[in-house]
């Protein structure tokens, strides 16, 4: 799995009940904060047990590095980086979340491009053919684009699922399990019908 709460490798904390009280760093509306309230719920604690701390990633690794927060819910490169330097998994998606990546488009891009947009779909898929055969050679090429070791890049990619797809009705509906749970801890201000955000 790309995502995953992490804690430094001298820290006493061994699993996501024991972040009652803690405080933990995660990008507010990631799929790495929904991986973290719900392993946090999935533990017999409420979200309100813990205190989260909304950084972006290069703000939250700071915080991570120095010891400002107990933990971290974070996803990849960022991830891969952290374990490199020692950082301990105490919780991944695995039996928790489902982990689906997104490609975005403005809503009127996609009404009045849908030329590109297949275009575009057409060359990822390209892409997948060709990366699960190649990791290496892929990590060699983006390692300097990005700025992280070619050994980050690599476990990052080994991690990746490349089978591009479309939007599926489950898929679309643990979307909307991620909105109403996030309206209802007011995360967001209103509710979201996911269906009106998918490209037909």
């Amino acid at each position: 799995h790309s995502e995953a709460i992490l804690v430094q490798p001298t820290s006493s904390i061994t699993s996501v009940a024991e972040l009652k009280g803690k405080k933990v760093a995660v990008a507010k509306g990631s799929n790495a904060h929904y991986l973290l309230v719900a392993s946090v719920l999935k533990a017999g604690l409420q979200f309100s047990d813990i205190t989260p701390v909304y950084l972006q990633p290069a703000d939250a690794r700071a915080a991570f590095q120095s010891n400002d927060v107990d933990a971290w819910a974070i996803w990849d490169p960022f991830f891969a980086s952290a374990q490199a330097h020692g950082a301990k998994v105490i919780g991944d998606a695995d039996g928790v979340v489902p982990n689906h990546n997104f490609y975005l488009s403005r809503k009127d891009f996609a009404a009045d491009h849908s030329d590109a947009l297949n275009a575009a779909i057409a060359s990822i898929k390209d892409i997948e053919t060709w990366l699960p055969a190649n990791l290496p050679a892929a990590a060699a090429e983006v390692s300097p684009v990005i700025g992280l070791p070619v050994p980050v890049v690599l476990t990052t990619l080994s991690r990746q699922k490349y089978n591009l797809q479309k939007l599926t009705p489950t898929v679309l509906a643990d979307q909307q399990k991620i909105a109403d749970l996030f309206f209802k801890l007011h995360l967001i201000p209103s509710q979201i019908n996911v269906n009106d955000a998918a490209w037909s």
